[in-house]
């Protein structure tokens, strides 16, 4: 016979036992059987296909990142050689100026150009070099030449070459040597290793 037991406590119920008979096991019709597990099923089916849909977002995501990163290797690739050739530019058009600067202030010595000139021809026969009015005032070599009075070596002013360069010319052929062809080669020699 069953009683009911009404209690009054003034404490928290943490656990609520009966004591007495073993409990009896539940059995459930097949029909609801089946029914849980079918609940169980749709619901397994259910979360392995979201466990599917974010595994197929997470790849389409990893893949969208990877061709970002690597569009952005390109256009960082891309900048750089960009700023390379822009201060290879920059410094030839700081060089530029400073020789300017120097060769108005007549602080640039010619005959080292002179040199470089007469190093390109064969030393045969009447040399002829071309020199700025200004630059042949300067010259020590003309001065040296025109006190020697040499048949073979002639120097001539020539208000058509700029101031720091020279024209040399013999019966082997012409050579002209300047500031501006120098800072040619130096600037084709820095892109060239720029390219590499």
């Amino acid at each position: 016979m069953s009683q009911a037991v009404i209690l009054d406590l003034d404490l928290a119920v943490t656990e609520v036992g009966i004591l007495g008979d073993e409990p009896e096991e539940l059995e459930l019709s097949d029909e609801i059987k089946a029914k849980l597990m079918a609940e169980v099923q749709a619901q397994v089916q259910q979360f392995q296909q979201q466990m599917e849909l974010q595994q197929a977002q997470l790849t389409q995501t990893g893949q969208a990142l990877s061709k970002a990163i690597e569009q952005i290797k390109q256009i960082q690739t891309q900048a750089i050689a960009e700023m390379q050739g822009q201060a290879v530019e920059l410094a030839l058009t700081i060089a530029r100026k400073v020789i300017a600067q120097e060769i108005q202030a007549e602080r640039v010595e010619i005959d080292p150009i002179i040199t470089d000139a007469l190093q390109q021809l064969p030393a045969r026969g009447e040399i002829t070099i071309h020199l700025n009015p200004d630059d042949l005032k300067n010259s020590g070599f003309a001065k040296e030449a025109q006190e020697i009075n040499t048949r073979d070596l002639k120097f001539v002013s020539d208000p058509e070459i700029a101031k720091g360069g020279c024209r040399v010319e013999s019966v082997e052929g012409s050579v002209e040597s300047s500031i501006e062809s120098s800072f040619q080669t130096i600037g084709q020699t820095l892109r060239a290793a720029e390219g590499e």
